[in-house]
């Protein structure tokens, strides 16, 4: 299930058609991964983006903030925004130039 989510993180990945796709009921699937992850699928989700997200805005200089909003799977880059601030602490273009300790950040 892990590996579904983290491989397909451009992609809409709906509780629903996960469930569908993994022929369990969707409170069956919910229940499962909280019990095992220790958070809800739609948590994880989000932070395992946000991660990917702080690596590609660390890491890849010429993709574009909207590029990485596209690769893990938002279709707005303002949403994108307000979701890492959210997450993060701080906005893409923070991140991206470092205006804190991001290594530390990382750890």
């Amino acid at each position: 299930m892990l590996r579904i989510i983290e491989g397909n993180l451009n992609k809409d990945l709906a509780i629903d058609t996960l469930a569908e796709n993994l022929f369990v009921s969707r409170s069956y699937l919910c229940a499962a991964f909280k019990k095992e992850v220790g958070m809800s699928i739609g948590s994880y989700v989000r932070a395992v983006r946000m991660e990917h997200a702080a690596e590609l805005l660390k890491n890849s200089p010429s993709l574009s903030i909207a590029e990485i909003a596209a690769d893990v799977g938002y279709k707005r880059q303002g949403s994108f925004t307000d979701a890492f601030a959210r997450e993060m602490g701080h906005t893409p273009s923070q991140w991206r130039t470092g205006a804190f300790d991001m290594d530390a950040f990382l750890r």
